[in-house]
């Protein structure tokens, strides 16, 4: 797991935390492909791999960060809403899905966002980890379609930033019908 470098993560928020977000994380990213792969008839071992030491990174950059941030404004927890961008942005920013070989041209014509997948990843990541999955944010709306379209395009050709995926979470949660997941009832937002 960490570095010495890093072993006040591990004073912080202890070993047993800082290895379940790991897991968390790779789960997820693994779901995630499955659902790809099944979704596109792709061989999940033949097209892709999941780095254990990217979503390394991605965790200790996380727990840094909350580190700095609840250091500067000198606060015991973080905000469930906090604790989803900064997750999602460090995934989006490590990048921990590969691609194990070159994209067919009749697989790029099909899914021709298969070259964002982190990305989508990422996205899918902050959603799920604000919404519950259950009440999956209501992908008929034509605004929702609008909305995914601009989040998706800002991943994929922005500069993002955890406060700016922070933003976008508040202002989700603007809509009455949609209800935040409290940190009692997620594995990961009790930071």
């Amino acid at each position: 797991m960490p570095e010495a470098d890093y072993e006040y993560l591990i004073e912080k928020f202890g070993e047993d935390k800082i290895i379940n977000r790991f897991i968390f994380i790779r789960d997820r990213a693994i779901d995630f492909l499955n659902r790809i792969c099944k979704d596109h008839n792709l061989t999940f071992d033949d097209y892709f791999f999941v780095s254990n030491e990217l979503i390394e990174e991605a965790v200790i950059d996380y727990f840094a960060d909350l580190v700095r941030l609840k250091d500067f404004h000198d606060i015991e927890k973080a905000q469930p809403q906090k604790v989803a961008a900064y997750t999602s942005y460090w995934v989006f920013r490590r990048k921990p899905i590969q691609l194990k070989k070159p994209i067919e041209d009749d697989l790029l014509m099909s899914f021709p966002n298969i070259k964002f997948l982190n990305e989508s990843f990422a996205y899918t990541l902050l959603i799920n980890l604000v919404f519950d999955e259950r009440k999956r944010i209501n992908d008929s709306n034509p605004r929702y379609g609008i909305f995914r379209n601009l989040i998706m395009y800002n991943f994929q050709y922005r500069q993002l930033n955890s406060q700016i995926l922070e933003l976008v979470i508040v202002a989700l949660s603007t809509n009455p019908n949609k209800e935040f997941l409290s940190e009692l009832n997620h594995p990961i937002l009790g930071d």
